[in-house]
């Protein structure tokens, strides 16, 4: 008897509470309709470490967004990676990667031809971390997709990328 007398007041009062939202939610400029979306032409720097060091320079497109409270960033281009040291190892990378929401989260991929200009091996690889806007630290696995063999490359991979903004392409704000 007490358990159902219980029961109905508890379901009487769901609808009340409901209502204190429904102001909240309902307004266009609460923060949870906010967008805001921003494209930049960017030079990609970066300097990769583990047994052998690679510094690392390109091009790229970021879109950094906003949606809701929830920041975002999404980065593709094309980059160089240059060995740092006597035996000269050159890999042109084409790269895309993505981060954000609360913790910053980075995930992405990488395709690189690594070459010493006598032969040359295909890698392919995914990368893990933590970044958004203009930085990322990531973790990634080299995976080599031929000649793997190919002698001077990390297997694991340790890096830190910098984006320089050049030129805003578009600006998006609702």
């Amino acid at each position: 008897m007490k358990l159902s007398g219980f029961l109905i007041l508890t379901l009487a009062f769901i609808p009340i509470i409901g209502f204190g939202q429904s102001d909240s939610l309902n307004t266009n400029d609460s923060i949870y309709h906010q967008y805001y979306m921003k494209k930049n032409l960017t030079i990609i720097t970066g300097y990769q470490i583990q047994k052998n060091h690679f510094a690392e320079i390109g091009i790229g497109i970021m879109k950094d967004g906003v949606i809701g409270y929830h920041p975002s960033t999404l980065i593709y281009g094309l980059s160089n990676e240059f060995k740092l040291s006597n035996d000269f190892i050159w890999g042109l990378k084409a790269g895309f990667w993505m981060g954000g929401g609360v913790a910053g989260m980075n995930m992405g991929f990488n395709v690189i031809n690594y070459t010493d200009f006598q032969e040359n091996s295909l890698r392919f690889r995914p990368e893990i971390g933590i970044g958004f806007g203009v930085f990322r630290i990531v973790y990634g696995y080299n995976f080599a997709i031929t000649n793997k063999d190919f002698e001077g490359i990390n297997k694991h991979n340790f890096g830190l990328n910098i984006m320089l903004k050049l030129k805003t392409l578009k600006e998006e704000k609702r």
